[in-house]
């Protein structure tokens, strides 16, 4: 059975402020927001609410990514206009509201985790039944989920890479883990501290929350009920926080955790083969679908729900989907997207002459500038006047890539080869390409790995994370530079930072700083 999760975006929620204000508030008198189950419910669908957030995964954890690695070119007037220059150029600038906007949205995710951490732990709320009991677990098991996913995310931008200084003081960022109204004086935690809370949260998450949710109108139990999280959901980022801590031990975690979860009837490998780009109704994106629907290697995404009055899409999906897609009418007639995908992607990508997903690279021609076309997104809109789409925050293709990258450095190179074979074939008949994959050494099937991770994952935010664990983890000088890293020929404009360089990390918010000095900034 499929198992997965879905989050439900609500209009009437959104927020994309971009303000610098008092960052993590959450101003409920405690005696007034829980008395219940019930009460709980309401503060977890907030935290839930807070990941469609422009700040959060609705656009920032998405795009910021990429926009600071080399897939993808910034119009040259939205570095006038706005934040994204200070990406390109790598100068993360403190006042930069995205910057703050991610830090304020994700502490406020997080703090409305702990009000339902807090009640669970102190037995601050009574069960008076069955159902409440299940509820109570599900709800707590939920909020381990979110908080240990904010801080994960969080980490990865204003912190180095696990492996890089990870017990040096102040090297992570601040873990919240009780309810306040306020912002108490704390420094930062290393990163080693903060990694180790973000497993401990998702293991407690993975023992509460339930392998499937009850179908109330039907009394049958299935993997995916409305917008809630179930137990592989916390598994699948669990997995991606083993690997990208990115050593020896983890990669032996990483294994496990994926064993275990085929053990119990989620086989990775076996889900990847259920979505394909094509069948018989033309061009259909397996990463992602409309609404309720779901891709069955999806294991995690935000849904895009219609607004019912003016039948456009989710805001805050909408301004990550109008970055990347060509609409035909943006303001700079020479760059048509925000934000463009590098003009030597496809070469650098090199897609063999059957694979389906060189259409999600469209093209469009333009003729009052010196170039002839530029290159655009469709992971998330497929053409124009089409819907737009889901937004998956992590697929099984992802994990069996992890996974054939961990085979390929343990010196298992047929069982990293069946990988990228798997993931090709969904897409085209790779089997030819077997022999070609075994003629490579481990540093250059390693090479290939990350070459097939572009493929697969661009522009789902995976790129600047991926750059900075393969360079830590192999150590293989080439690959240590940003520029270097995708190799190829990309123009002087992708930012050429190390992969242990502090100059490619977010400043911590000057609010933060201004109101908590005991925090050192990067």
């Amino acid at each position: 059975m499929k198992k997965i999760l879905v989050i439900i975006i609500f209009l009437s929620t959104l927020s994309c402020k971009k303000s610098v204000d008092v960052l993590p508030v959450f101003d409920i008198p405690e005696d007034q927001a829980v008395k219940n189950v019930s009460d709980l419910e309401v503060i977890v669908n907030g935290a839930y609410q807070s990941l469609q957030s422009s700040n959060n995964y609705g656009a920032a954890y998405k795009l910021i990514p990429d926009i600071i690695s080399d897939h993808i070119t910034v119009n040259r007037y939205a570095n006038e206009k706005g934040n994204t220059g200070g990406y390109l150029n790598v100068h993360l600038r403190q006042m930069y509201g995205t910057i703050d906007g991610v830090w304020r949205e994700s502490y406020n995710c997080i703090n409305r985790c702990n009000v339902v951490i807090d009640a669970y732990e102190n037995s601050k709320v009574e069960a008076v039944n069955t159902a409440d009991k299940l509820n109570l677990a599900r709800i707590a098991g939920e909020a381990y989920l979110l908080r240990g996913m904010m801080h994960f995310e969080l980490v990865r931008l204003y912190g180095l890479q696990y492996g890089i200084g990870s017990n040096a003081d102040q090297s992570g960022v601040i873990l919240k883990l009780k309810p306040t109204t306020d912002r108490p004086s704390q420094k930062r935690n290393t990163t080693e501290e903060v990694y180790v809370q973000v497993v401990k949260d998702l293991i407690i998450a993975i023992e509460l929350l339930p392998e499937r949710r009850r179908n109330e109108d039907f009394g049958t139990y299935q993997g995916l009920i409305g917008g809630r999280a179930i137990r592989v959901s916390a598994q699948a980022i669990l997995a991606r926080v083993y690997f990208q801590k990115a050593t020896d031990d983890d990669d032996d975690a990483f294994m496990l955790l994926l064993n275990s979860m085929k053990d119990t009837g989620v086989d990775i490998g076996n889900l990847i083969t259920k979505d394909k780009l094509k069948d018989s109704t033309g061009f259909v994106p397996y990463w992602s679908k409309f609404g309720y629907q779901v891709a069955e290697s999806t294991l995690f995404q935000l849904v895009n729900l219609l607004n019912p009055v003016t039948n456009e899409a989710n805001s805050s999906i909408k301004t990550l989907i109008d970055s990347y897609f060509y609409s035909g009418n943006q303001e700079d007639a020479a760059f048509p997207t925000i934000y463009q995908l590098n003009n030597n992607f496809d070469v650098f990508a090199k897609f063999s002459p059957g694979d389906l997903r060189k259409f999600i690279v469209g093209t469009v021609p333009i003729v009052t500038s010196s170039k002839t076309i530029v290159s655009f997104s469709q992971k998330y809109k497929i053409n124009e006047g089409t819907i737009d789409l889901n937004v998956p925050i992590i697929r099984a293709g992802e994990l069996v890539l992890s996974r054939a990258e961990v085979h390929a450095t343990k010196g298992n190179l047929s069982a990293a080869i069946d990988d990228i074979i798997a993931i090709r074939n969904r897409n085209y008949v790779a089997d030819g390409e077997r022999a070609n994959l075994v003629a490579l050494s481990q540093t250059d099937l390693l090479l290939e790995i990350q070459r097939e991770r572009s493929k697969e994952l661009f522009t789902e935010g995976d790129r600047l994370h991926h750059f900075r664990r393969f360079a830590q983890r192999h150590q293989i000088e080439s690959t240590k530079s940003m520029r270097s890293f995708t190799l190829s020929a990309y123009n002087s404009l992708i930012p050429n930072f190390r992969f242990d360089s502090k100059s490619s990390l977010f400043k911590i918010p000057d609010a933060e700083i201004a109101a908590n000095p005991v925090v050192i900034n990067n």
